[in-house]
């Protein structure tokens, strides 16, 4: 992800949310690769998807 942007991988494990959320069949695969875009857009439907925030400071360090 962008400098700009915070992204925890606890948070979400925290959430109860499955590595194949984001990396697909995890266990099946030769190597990780991301199943799906880690765009802005992308992020806000899966919070929306999921009922977590999407409030700007959840990702983002506001005033840099």
């Amino acid at each position: 992800v962008k400098d700009f942007v915070f992204f925890s991988h606890a948070t979400h494990t925290g959430a109860k949310l499955a590595c194949a959320t984001c990396h697909g069949e995890v266990y099946t695969m030769d190597s990780l690769k991301p199943e799906r875009p880690t765009t802005m857009i992308e992020c806000v439907e899966c919070h929306k998807t999921h009922k977590a925030s999407v409030q700007c400071n959840v990702c983002h360090e506001l005033g840099q």
